[in-house]
């Protein structure tokens, strides 16, 4: 199979679960007309990323406005239809050099899944549209949010529209740095591609500048929206998130407002009646489970997915004969999806020749990614995705069960695990004892052995990750006291924030930082290994009697 064609095979399906997602787009230009005719949109065959054909005006361009004076405004109705044609609804906002106009493009963008953006606005060359672009980054900075924005411009050169926005989201989501690929540019989650118009004259043609017309626009960007967002689990996230948009209303219908009385009944009876909030949050919670169960985005990460995905990386460079091979007579893709099928421990399947279970076991992710730091960086993340809370913008921590808290200057640092029952973190009114369990933090170079003492792992930092064994002896417990200061629903203790971070300030001041939150399954599960030591009986047998039950496995 050519690269060309693993590339169709595996972005068809990101594209499929693309269109199904993508719901808003919004167009914020300079010059856009609704004509009352307009030619056929493109359709996605005339969109190419590897070989783009680009035609090249030969009109010079106008030095007053930087603008190719053979390109027209643009056309609308043409971009509208191609939204149309993919089932996303597409706003075009006239742009205009004023406050109003900023304040009303960065408000549509916060709904939008795709930003586009006029690089001429008002007669100003950029100055105007990259405040634009930093208003809505602004807004999107605090959540980290997923942005595709592109910079559809006439202007001929765009060598320097690349750098100057690059220059532009350089402040912007710290930690992470600058990644160029010809016309685009990610930083963290924020996405970018500069795109001319056909026809636009070229200060490089030899760079190979991306274009797009009107009416190919929309297939367009969901090609770069597929090279940004492309993979397995994104697929499978992606096709979810489009499940839950599609059946929102069918969510809603659940919560009509005959439930109301009921509900307000529930909450009178109950003792402490502020919880009743927390169980519509719980049922509504539930719905959207539901929902994601019922349509199975996983399918989009099933085995057949996984042929495409190998077919594709293989064909992109990855080498998946390493570190581990199989015969010359099998095919790399085959033989790695055919493992991937039953796992390994499943009986009579094909193992690498002369490689044990036990090695597999430990660089179980290295073929599919090509060298042992990057296997360890997508081990971490995968582990931190299953049993780590994420802290979504506007909610601030609270002190509870799975809260894994941090103590002391670098060189002084004590690590603990909260296991406080939910139930006994809420309605408290006075200065209450948490336990903590004390976790042991490993060095790096301790990970990937037997794996019996790594039990958490945390990301304070991007990329710095820290590792901890749990100490679940009733006796290492620690009981600390916290003054709850939130009356919301009763008593929680909520953590306080400064420059650094989230802290928890016990009752003699001593601060514990706040690094991260266990999901609660994972959370309990320490819980019970502690409940179970404290739950030995250890009884005193008759040693003969102990001895007549025989050895125990």
């Amino acid at each position: 199979m050519t690269s060309a064609d693993a590339q169709t095979g595996f972005r068809s399906r990101s594209r499929q679960a693309i269109e199904a997602f993508l719901q808003s787009v919004v167009v914020l230009d300079d010059r856009p007309e609704m004509p009352t005719s307009h030619g056929p949109v493109a359709d996605s065959a005339t969109v190419s990323l590897t070989e783009p054909g680009y035609p090249q005006s030969t009109t010079p361009a106008d030095p007053a406005t930087d603008r190719d004076p053979a390109g027209g405004p643009l056309d609308a109705a043409a971009v509208i239809a191609g939204f149309a044609d993919i089932g996303s609804v597409c706003a075009v906002l006239s742009a205009a050099r004023s406050p109003e106009f900023r304040a009303r493009a960065v408000k549509a963008a916060r709904r939008a899944d795709i930003v586009v953006l006029d690089w001429t606005i008002e007669g100003t060359v950029g100055d105007e549209a990259l405040a634009i672009l930093q208003e809505i980054l602004k807004s999107d900075d605090q959540g980290q949010r997923l942005r595709l924005i592109a910079v559809y411009t006439q202007g001929p050169d765009l060598n320097t529209i690349r750098d100057r926005v690059q220059g532009a989201i350089d402040p912007f989501h710290e930690g992470h740095d600058v990644k160029l690929d010809g016309f685009r540019l990610s930083k963290g989650p924020l996405h970018i591609v500069v795109l001319a118009k056909e026809g636009i004259a070229s200060s490089s043609p030899e760079l190979g500048i991306p274009t797009a017309t009107d009416g190919g626009l929309a297939n367009r960007l969901v090609e770069e929206f597929a090279l940004m967002t492309g993979g397995l689990l994104w697929n499978a996230a992606i096709a979810g998130i489009a499940t839950v948009r599609d059946n929102a209303h069918r969510i809603l219908a659940k919560f009509e407002k005959g439930l109301d009385p009921a509900y307000l009944g529930h909450r009178l009876m109950l003792p402490h009646p502020p919880d009743a909030q927390e169980h519509v949050e719980e049922a509504l919670g539930a719905e959207i489970v539901s929902v994601i169960e019922e349509h199975q985005p996983g399918s989009h990460a099933n085995l057949e997915a996984i042929g495409a995905w190998l077919t594709l990386r293989e064909a992109e460079g990855l080498r998946l004969s390493e570190p581990f091979s199989f015969e010359s007579s099998r095919d790399s893709v085959d033989a790695w999806c055919e493992l991937l099928l039953g796992g390994v421990d499943a009986p009579g399947v094909a193992l690498p020749p002369n490689v044990g279970k036990a090695a597999l076991r430990k660089r179980a992710t290295e073929p599919f990614v090509g060298d042992q730091e990057a296997a360890k960086r997508s081990d971490r993340g995968f582990a931190a995705l299953l049993s780590l809370k994420t802290r979504y913008p506007g909610r601030v921590p609270r002190l509870t069960i799975g809260t894994v808290l941090r103590t002391g200057e670098p060189n002084e640092r004590e690590y603990f695990l909260c296991l406080q029952p939910k139930c006994d973190s809420v309605r408290l009114d006075t200065l209450t004892g948490f336990p903590l369990a004390p976790l042991i933090p490993l060095e790096t170079a301790e990970v990937g052995g037997s794996g019996e003492d790594l039990r958490l792992i945390v990301e304070p930092e991007p990329d710095q990750w820290e590792h901890f064994g749990i100490e679940t002896k009733p006796s290492d417990l620690t009981i600390r006291f916290f003054e709850p200061n939130s009356t919301q629903r009763g008593g929680e203790v909520l953590a306080s924030r400064d420059g650094v971070g989230f802290y928890f300030a016990d009752d003699h001041g001593k601060q514990y930082w706040w690094i991260a939150e266990m999901k609660d399954e994972h959370a309990l599960r320490v819980a019970g290994e502690v409940a179970s030591a404290l739950a030995r009986p250890g009884p005193n047998d008759s040693e003969w009697l102990r001895r007549a039950r025989g050895p125990r496995e």
